[in-house]
């Protein structure tokens, strides 16, 4: 058999080579950015869920302060007693991690008198008011703190 004769370019350059290779690198740019981007993305929607940790676990603090039984009797304006319970209470998760560090204080405010009567007496009612305040910190920092005031309607003193 008689092989055909192959004509070979004396004149290549290697153009095509560049060209892929310039091709190559933008490709490669663009995958490192978005990579780039996509982690920042997720450092901010795992931010973002700390945060939520930390208003979460302030407001159960508000909550706990709230419904304690243990406010009578009361004595001049300033902080009430502490509950052991609502010091540095422990947050945690399904797996009994630590998922936020929280705290809370009730302060009595004030008395104001309270419209009303009591049926039969002579006692009059106040309003007794109380400010709460929660805080907590979650992990990488983030922390929140929460304030409310309620009152309680008892009989005047």
């Amino acid at each position: 058999m008689n092989a055909l004769p192959v004509k070979t370019i004396d004149r290549q350059h290697g153009a095509a080579l560049v060209v892929s290779l310039i091709l190559l690198l933008i490709l490669t740019v663009l995958g490192v950015a978005s990579m780039s981007s996509a982690t920042v993305g997720l450092a901010m929607a795992g931010n973002a869920q700390f945060q939520n940790r930390a208003f979460e676990a302030a407001d159960s603090m508000i909550e706990a302060e709230i419904t304690r039984d243990d406010i009578a009797p009361l004595t001049a304006p300033g902080p009430l007693a502490a509950v052991a319970g609502n010091i540095n209470r422990d947050f945690v998760d399904p797996d009994g991690n630590v998922i936020a560090v929280a705290s809370g204080v009730t302060l009595y405010d004030k008395e104001t008198g309270a419209a009303g009567w009591q049926l039969g007496g002579s006692t009059s009612f106040k309003a007794y008011h109380f400010d709460v305040v929660g805080a907590a910190t979650s992990a990488r920092g983030a922390a929140a703190t929460h304030q409310q005031g309620y009152y309680v309607i008892g009989p005047g003193l």
